[in-house]
């Protein structure tokens, strides 16, 4: 399969559904284009003044679709997707009443995977990384302190020795991070629901008033691979501003990805490969059943 993230990028545009395509138009220059609604996997709105039919917005989510907005920072600030879907209901059932074991062996899982691909990362900027394989040997892991680590060297590796993560929400880098985080989640909480399962009920993470638990957990893995093609980004294109990130992170998404007997696969469809086994690991019980991405530079 493959299937297609839709950036729209330039305001004053109206989109619209004729014959099971997604017609644009651009009202400046009368430019339109067409795709085929079946081919998309989601719709990334980064532009001001832009006009969606309610049709075309439900055959999207007809679709398992999902459509995320940004601000005028194009900072993503919303989600539409499908109503919950209930696939299989052991799937749901095991999934509410998961042992407490199986769910702190999923997220150890998760970490565990998140950490390697950190190292890998580290590696590839030829940065330092023995702390963490230290780290990966201790039980529980402790995140937080790799993080810390992880996001000094990955800064440092990039000419900014004093960002942090926490401390510096308002630097562009951290807001091409948090653009690309909100992409990546995006596409992990329209799986979740294609397969069945709920992202309010994380493995993990906890409940809030604006958060989707279960998103927050399954993204872990894939961060490092996000950090890496915004690294390649920013060392080609070092005064880019995040309308040119927003617009070449398209790229990331067509990353290949080796998947067990799937052989090589778009990112996107990676990801959908890694929920559905992890739904598969809901509906046996068997931690043996989840799919873990690998972070594989390409140059």
């Amino acid at each position: 399969m493959s299937y297609y993230l839709l950036h729209i990028l330039s305001g004053d545009c109206f989109i619209k559904k004729e014959r099971g395509n997604l017609i644009y138009e651009n009202r400046d220059s009368n430019e339109e284009r067409q795709i085929a609604i079946e081919d998309l996997r989601g719709i990334i709105l980064a532009a001001p003044n832009i006009t969606l039919t309610d049709q075309l917005i439900r055959a999207i989510i007809t679709q398992d679709a999902f459509i995320l907005h940004c601000n005028d920072k194009y900072q993503p600030v919303g989600i539409t997707t499908p109503l919950q879907k209930l696939v299989n209901v052991k799937v749901a059932h095991n999934q509410v009443h998961a042992a407490k074991n199986l769910n702190s062996e999923i997220w150890q899982r998760l970490l565990n995977t998140k950490i390697q691909n950190q190292i890998i990362m580290l590696k590839f900027v030829q940065g330092r990384y023995n702390y963490l394989l230290q780290k990966l040997q201790e039980k529980p892991l402790n995140e937080s302190a790799c993080a810390r680590y992880y996001w000094a060297e990955y800064f440092k590796s990039l000419g900014y020795d004093d960002l942090t993560r926490r401390h510096s929400p308002d630097h562009l880098i951290n807001w091409m991070l948090n653009y690309g985080y909100a992409v990546m989640g995006a596409l992990c909480h329209r799986s979740l629901v294609a397969h069945g399962l709920s992202p309010l009920f994380g493995v993990h993470h906890k409940g809030n008033f604006h958060g989707y638990p279960l998103v927050y957990d399954v993204i872990e893995p894939w961060r490092p691979i996000l950090d890496y093609y915004l690294y390649r980004h920013l060392c080609r294109y070092p005064n880019s501003e995040m309308k040119d990130w927003i617009s070449e992170s398209r790229n990331c998404w067509e990353h290949i990805i080796r998947v067990n007997n799937k052989g090589d696969q778009k990112l996107v469809d990676a990801i959908d490969y890694y929920i559905q086994s992890l739904a598969s690991t809901f509906l046996e019980s068997n931690i043996e059943k989840i799919w873990l991405p690998k972070l594989i530079p390409t140059d």
